[in-house]
């Protein structure tokens, strides 16, 4: 018989403490899900199987509703498009994760959860900020399961070598501090950068920075009518004032600026994580998650992660994530079962489990507020204790980073990445002014909206 392994071992022992299903403690927070059968339930995602299954079997061998979940792995680059054409098929998933930037393209494909299940209150006081994408008049589109917030890698090496001994709190201080992090050859050639920003074509997570400056500076990225339809908020009409988005896309873009002082990036550089990676770069904004396959890159670079730096007296402190939430297609064979399986997998201890194996912080707003107090003196044998067990500050920044993030409504994020991109690289190539580059792109997100 094959051992089961540590995580597994503390998993069971806290279902087994639980002694009910997930189900029926998620029920008392949202006030749904309290069937009994769950049957054969699907759930198609791209995260890493042996993670999602190394919490998937634990529980399933505590709580017998849960053997005929089964979990598919689809590639990430053609998810949204193996996801239509089994749905159209009538053989997709009965349960697929949904990444909230893709909730409003996907709405119409999903079963969404009444307001008598869960109303537009419980879904707020439940679920953190940057889950909001996911409430629709009708109801609720999914049920958030983790978030993936962006936070600021450093390399510590790099940082001593210019006698720093701490990263930067506020991106006011990032211009002083690029000449004495960035080293560039005689010819101009950047060997060493201090920051990887200012460009979109070799930043992966540009349209992610971006939308955090433009909401750290009081702006939006969209926003709701009064009537809930969706409209550009980059450059308000109606005497709205744009200067937030056009600071922020000042200021990303001038790290791309050879003129300026803290110019340290170019697009002939590697792309931007990579870069960091092969410890050419002082700082890279990037997701939770991806502190995993950093590590795995170069398991001896000497780098952590920080909060993602804040404006000076900018007043609350903002940042931006990544939400995956639990859809049922309307083509779900077990609808009932997949909304169960949902409902036990969000469970708190559940949720901050499926956090932890994928690098993140739970989607819950009460695990990411309370997360740090109840990791201290917990019992042997729980989940806390294995929590616990890691790099306690790590979890805690994330904790702490997703429980301020917040996020915006996105119509079409292959089309509105079009649009940051020419956002973007008309302002670093001058071939528009950045007033007319952010003009261009507002006009445009609202001709996606078909306004």
């Amino acid at each position: 018989m094959k051992r089961s392994s540590p995580f597994q071992i503390v998993l069971l022992a806290v279902f087994g403490a639980l002694g009910v299903a997930g189900v029926l403690i998620f029920a008392l927070v949202v006030g749904g899900g309290n069937t009994t059968n769950v049957g054969q339930v699907t759930v198609w995602g791209t995260f890493d199987e042996s993670r999602i299954q190394a919490v998937l079997r634990a529980a399933a061998e505590t709580d017998d509703r849960l053997t005929g979940v089964t979990y598919v792995r689809k590639d990430a680059t053609t998810y949204e498009s193996d996801l239509v054409n089994a749905l159209a098929s009538g053989t997709g998933p009965d349960l697929f994760f949904l990444r909230d930037d893709w909730a409003l393209y996907d709405s119409a494909k999903t079963i969404h959860i009444s307001p008598a299940q869960m109303s537009e209150t419980q879904f707020r006081n439940t679920f953190i900020d940057a889950a909001l994408p996911f409430l629709a008049s009708d109801g609720a589109m999914a049920v958030p399961l983790v978030a993936d917030p962006l936070v600021m890698y450093w390399n510590k090496d790099i940082f001593a070598s210019a006698n720093l001994a701490t990263p930067p709190l506020y991106w006011n201080d990032f211009a002083t501090l690029g000449p004495k992090l960035t080293v560039q050859k005689d010819s101009g050639v950047i060997t060493r950068s201090a920051f990887a920003l200012g460009e979109y074509q070799n930043i992966a997570n540009a349209k992610g920075i971006l939308a955090t400056l433009i909401m750290q500076a009081g702006g939006v990225v969209s926003t709701r009518d009064a009537a809930g339809k969706v409209q550009s908020g980059l450059a308000p009409q109606q005497g709205g004032s744009s200067q937030p988005s056009l600071a922020a896309l000042r200021f990303y873009t001038d790290f791309a600026d050879p003129s300026k002082d803290h110019y340290s990036w170019n697009r002939a550089l590697p792309e931007a994580r990579t870069a960091f990676a092969q410890g050419i770069v002082a700082v890279y904004i990037g997701y939770a998650s991806e502190g995993i396959l950093i590590k795995q890159a170069n398991p001896n670079l000497n780098f952590t992660m920080a909060p993602v730096p804040q404006l000076r007296d900018a007043g609350t402190p903002k940042n931006y994530a990544h939400v995956y939430a639990l859809a049922i297609p309307r083509t779900a064979k077990n609808p009932q079962g997949g909304l169960t399986v949902a409902y036990i997998f969000a469970a708190p201890v559940v949720s901050q489990g499926f956090a932890s194996v994928l690098g993140m912080a739970s989607a819950l707003r009460g695990v990411v507020a309370s997360a740090s107090d109840s990791l201290g003196g917990a019992p042997a044998g729980s989940l806390q204790a294995v929590l616990a067990s890691a790099p306690k500050s790590a979890q805690d920044l994330i904790n702490s980073q997703a429980a301020i993030a917040l996020s915006w409504y996105d119509p079409d994020p292959l089309a509105t990445a079009d649009i940051f991109r020419a956002m973007i690289e008309d302002t670093v190539t001058g071939a528009q002014k950045a007033q007319d580059a952010l003009g261009r792109a507002d006009k445009s997100f609202n001709q996606l909206l078909g306004i």
